[in-house]
């Protein structure tokens, strides 16, 4: 279900995060207990969603117990907003069910006890959820000393993912920045600018690296200053995409000689094959 999980297996905490979101909980019968006797029925729909909003309550309770407070609750009260949104979106009933979890979970009759992942914050954050690529380019705020690691060091295959990450979020931002944010259009989009405005803040901790900052693409123009040699180009891509091209049917060999680790983790897309075979090559010649 989760999107970005081929695409951009460096984005390590999210990932994980995801998975974990997903899993059963081990005290399903208390939590089943908790839900039937204490969370209010919206018009008979508490049943039909039991299944979504016991794991929402598994996922409230680990937050709470691995003690996450200030940048690091901000973090992981977000991918949960956003497993959250995607699981439910299908649906035009729940909101209100949604907010009587959301907003029982800050009380004190609630077994969890916490005071984080407020509803407030999950319906400001659905205009950001509604745009999958205002969605990647949030998550920069949360990743980008990791992606520095990477594109500082060549991390391979990431190194070449990581580029066309950054290529991804600079494109959505140059493209909303002036149609949504513009002096008469700003007070309509607050939470969406000040993503992109938080997007600005946090990209140029990597634009004030003298180490990377010519190989990566400018945030006003799109524009790197050095041309990156290192990765295959966007028309490869594109032909290997199609299926046209004579690398398309080696890649997709290479992806049954990837190590299964990187298979695992990066989904061993026929993409990522080609990312991976380039790379190698550079390896070698270095």
């Amino acid at each position: 279900m989760f999107l970005f999980n081929k695409s951009y297996p460096f984005l390590d905490n999210l990932l994980s995060a995801y998975r974990e979101f997903d899993e059963e909980s081990e005290n399903k019968e208390e939590l089943s207990s908790f839900y039937e006797t204490e969370v209010t029925d919206v018009q008979g729909k508490k049943q039909m969603y039991k299944h979504i909003f016991l794991k929402l309550l598994k996922n409230l309770q680990s937050i709470a117990n691995k003690g996450y407070n200030g940048p690091q609750a901000h973090e992981y009260c977000t991918y949960l907003y956003h497993w959250l949104y995607l699981n439910t979106k299908e649906y035009n009933d729940v909101d209100l069910l949604i907010s009587i979890i959301l907003e029982d979970s800050q009380t004190e009759k609630h077994p969890i006890k916490i005071n984080m992942c407020p509803y407030s914050s999950y319906n400001k954050q659905k205009a950001i959820f509604k745009l999958n690529n205002l969605v990647k380019l949030s998550y920069f705020k949360f990743n980008y000393e990791n992606i520095k690691g990477i594109l500082k060091e060549k991390q391979y295959p990431n190194y070449c993912l990581c580029h066309k990450y950054l290529d991804e979020c600079v494109n959505t931002y140059r493209s909303m920045i002036d149609s949504r944010c513009s002096n008469t259009e700003r007070k309509n989009n607050e939470e969406l600018c000040s993503e992109l405005t938080q997007f600005n803040y946090y990209y140029s901790n990597l634009t004030g690296d003298i180490t990377i900052r010519e190989k990566i693409p400018d945030i006003y123009n799109g524009e790197r200053k050095l041309e990156l040699l290192d990765c295959p180009s966007e028309e490869e891509i594109s032909k290997l995409r199609s299926g046209s091209g004579p690398s398309s049917d080696a890649a997709a060999s290479d992806v049954k000689t990837l190590p299964t680790a990187l298979g695992t983790i990066a989904g061993a897309t026929s993409v990522l094959a080609l990312l991976y075979k380039v790379n190698a090559m550079i390896i070698l010649n270095v």
